[in-house]
């Protein structure tokens, strides 16, 4: 570290004390809306265009890149350009936030599918158990079941992570579960951050706009468990680059696997049963020799393997196997992932966030939760990785009755997204194409029989769909409660 460096963070945490109402507030964000009295406001970019903003909600100091020419023009003592930006702001937030985030343990959990709920299943457990813990990721940053603020990213930006972890760890959380996703890892978001659980969940198609090939984004999942400080590996020994990542496992680190297929002393094998009269859905564990049987309020095979991976880093936090197991018994849905409700013409619905290939196919051949007729509602984002569409249209051929309607369309064109997808359909009497997503519910629910099974997919519990230039309201679920009555 230079310096320089050093010399010029002193120096910013000198001003801001001097400007700051109580010099033990200082905070960093990057965004107005996070701004605290006290806050030294971080201007990335064209954050410098809401600098004056940031000052008027508080902030002791602004600081931008001394590259951007943008503030030439606007001299003020409490907006400061620096050189080396990025290296000043990496070393500021580890000085304001550091004692916090490394007095929390963190579980980090990256994968293509699954991120959400399994960190959202390690967080209930572990909060059963009498420790309280955090989540940052898709849904937001807070305790579940307490309270999630959305937020913007997956992963979020450096700064605005590092400040969540301080805000949960003055929360009293003792672990924080963090979704890490490849942009996440690839964009530098979880700079100097250790973990005690590294944990793999799987890996398929996905943000191929972003990282180009299959080859360079799995090469990006691999780097969380090569270039960070990690003290146990948690890993899908089911999937191909899971298996690969425990073989580049270095040392004597700990590894702790679950697999549907696998045995092993360091194994946790699992089996989903389906769902039973009490519409429980019952899984099997089974971990040194002993057998557990849970009936759970969660659905879907690949939930089974969710909750397993969960299970699997408690044990990685030395929290006994039994202990586990009774707190996993009352664990709630995750909003959004499989989430299951019967209406009263009794259709089963399930709500699912599935918006990869992989995903689809995994929901849409679940025997576990399929009856009657399969009905499938979905649409695909603009914006991104249009060689997705085709592939996840494809796998609607295991529905019997396909509705393409709207998601995401972003800036894209609704238009062209509908006829990637038509692309890579085979012809089949069923599909129907409903671009308002409400209306598609509707016309599902309208024509699916009693028993019939009704497969919400790609958006979860997001409550709008994006348009670009707006945001129009939208949520699955207030349409299913909206037409029909839930039980």
């Amino acid at each position: 570290m230079s310096v320089c460096i050093e010399s010029v963070v002193d120096d910013l945490l000198s001003k801001a004390r001097q400007f700051a109402v109580r010099s033990d507030l200082i905070g960093v964000c990057e965004h107005t809306d996070d701004v605290m009295a006290g806050d030294i406001f971080v201007a990335v970019d064209k954050g410098v265009d809401f600098a004056h903003e940031a000052l008027d909600k508080g902030a002791a100091l602004v600081v931008y890149d001394a590259c951007n020419r943008l503030m030439d023009s606007v001299p003020h003592e409490r907006i400061i350009g620096v050189e080396n930006f990025h290296g000043v702001i990496r070393l500021l937030v580890r000085r304001v936030y550091g004692c916090s985030v490394d007095s929390v343990s963190l579980i980090g959990i990256t994968g293509t599918n699954g991120k959400t709920s399994t960190a959202g299943f390690v967080c209930q457990i572990l909060n059963t158990l009498g420790c309280k813990t955090g989540y940052i990721g898709t849904l937001g940053f807070g305790v579940i079941g307490l309270s999630i603020v959305k937020s913007k990213n997956t992963t979020p930006d450096m700064v605005t992570l590092y400040r969540y972890i301080d805000i949960l760890y003055r929360q009293g959380c003792e672990f924080i579960a963090i979704e890490v996703s490849s942009h996440g890892i690839a964009l530098d978001r979880i700079h100097c951050l250790s973990f005690f659980v590294g944990m793999f969940t799987n890996l398929s198609r996905d943000h191929l706009d972003f990282h180009k090939s299959m080859k360079n984004y799995a090469m990006v999942k691999r780097s969380f468990f090569i270039d960070y400080k990690i003290d146990c590996l948690v890993v899908n020994f089911d999937d191909s680059t899971g298996r690969q990542i425990a073989e580049e496992w270095g040392g004597n680190k700990p590894i702790l696997g679950f697999s549907a297929k696998h045995t092993a002393p360091d194994i946790l094998k699992y089996c989903s049963h389906g769902i039973d009269a009490d519409g429980k859905n019952n899984m099997t564990i089974q971990y040194e020799g002993k057998i557990y049987e849970l009936p759970l309020s969660i659905y879907g095979s690949f939930n089974a393997a969710n909750m397993a991976a969960a299970i699997t880093s408690c044990l990685a936090l030395h929290y006994p196997i039994d202990d586990v197991i009774q707190a996993a018994l009352s664990i709630s849905p995750i909003p959004g992932r499989m989430q299951y409700l019967k209406t009263e013409q009794q259709i089963n619905v399930f709500i699912d966030y599935a918006h990869t290939p992989a995903g689809i196919q995994a929901v849409l051949t679940d025997e576990s939760v399929i009856s009657g007729d399969t009905w499938c509602v979905l649409g695909s984002g603009g914006e991104r990785d249009p060689g997705k569409r085709a592939e996840m249209a494809g796998m609607t051929g295991y529905a019997s009755h396909v509705v393409i309607c709207d998601d995401n369309v972003r800036r894209d064109s609704a238009t062209r997204i509908v006829v990637d997808m038509l692309q890579g359909m085979q012809a089949k009497a069923g599909t129907v194409i409903c671009r308002d997503r409400n209306q598609a519910i509707d016309y599902a629910l309208s024509h699916a029989q009693q028993g019939d099974s009704l497969f919400l997919l790609g958006k979860g519990n997001e409550d709008y769909i994006d348009y670009g230039k707006c945001k129009i309201m939208q949520s699955d679920l207030d349409v299913i409660k909206q037409y029909s009555e839930i039980e």
